[in-house]
């Protein structure tokens, strides 16, 4: 299983600088795997993007999701426990000597507690990223993309800026609670509307019902429902239909699967239902549909 872990895992780096170097990780397990213990070399923080599974980190499980932050430190030691058919995509800001030394200067200064000299002292490993740090992360991936005027600047900037608030998320004397993020009350929302949509995209065969959706939000379903439908126009429901119609349009498109194994892939027991909701919301069924785009000249 070890060896099935490293064999699918695909590394890239993707920036290095002076202060850091940033790599992205894809993965994708077929069947139930684990990575075997390993020891972290360096200091990196985890931005996981995709991926349900569970971490375990100095003889601590996190589960992660596609809201975790996690802050490897060197010599921890790790463990990754993968469930079948688990996609996972994160990038990993690897820290450099200067900027480490740098922020265990400063925690010296004010007084903040440091493991060593090489770590730093956290409450602990893993908490939730933030929408302001999403922000960061959007741009930062942007820049590497576009590899433009400055964009060498920017990149070190931006991925400096996303550890310093990282790094904020976890020092215990900054941050008395890491969950109890100082922001807005719009910011705490679309945090929560960001995570629901994150979870509805990954249970579409196995549907979460609302009031599991709720539990994983910590809100009740009715406040759900409400902030739901006032940032994104549609109920949960509607959201999860929508996204169900548009990963069938894909499929129909893109494989020559039959339309009960494109029903069934979708959490559909009845073929029927499926064509029912597809025309409902396309306006033609899904056979007539695939016809008619393979039909079109290309």
């Amino acid at each position: 299983m070890t060896e099935q872990f490293w064999r699918s895992a695909r590394f890239s780096k993707i920036w290095d600088s002076p202060l850091a170097s940033i790599h992205r990780l894809k993965y994708f397990a077929d069947q139930p795997c684990s990575s075997g213990r390993e020891v972290f070399s360096g200091n990196a923080f985890f931005f996981y993007k995709q991926g349900y599974f569970e971490l375990k980190l100095q003889n601590k499980s996190h589960l992660i999701d596609p809201t975790s932050l996690v802050f490897n430190q060197n010599g921890d030691e790790w463990v990754v426990d993968l469930p079948a058919k688990t996609e996972i995509c994160c990038t990993e800001i690897f820290l450099k000597e200067p900027i480490v030394q740098g922020l265990i200067d400063e925690m010296c200064v004010r007084g903040l507690p440091v493991a060593d000299e090489k770590n730093l002292s956290l409450r602990q490993s893993r908490v939730r990223t933030s929408s302001e740090i999403n922000r960061f992360h959007a741009q930062l991936l942007s820049e590497v993309e576009r590899k433009d005027l400055g964009s060498n600047l920017l990149v070190e900037s931006i991925a400096t800026t996303m550890c310093i608030l990282s790094l904020r998320q976890f020092l215990p004397s900054l941050r008395p609670d890491p969950y109890s993020e100082i922001h807005t009350s719009e910011d705490h929302e679309i945090e929560k509307i960001e995570r629901a949509k994150a979870l509805l995209s990954a249970q579409l065969r196995d549907e979460i019902s609302l009031h599991e959706l709720s539990c994983h939000l910590n809100i009740s379903p009715f406040h759900l429902i409400r902030i739901f439908k006032r940032l994104t126009g549609q109920t949960p429901h509607q959201y999860l239909t929508n996204l169900k119609v548009k990963t069938a349009k894909d499929l129909l498109l893109e494989t020559s699967d039959g339309i009960a194994e494109i029903a069934f892939q979708l959490g559909y027991s009845n073929p029927s239902h499926f064509s029912a909701i597809f025309k409902k919301n396309v306006g033609e069924t899904p056979q007539v549909f695939r016809k008619e785009i393979r039909e079109k000249p290309h």
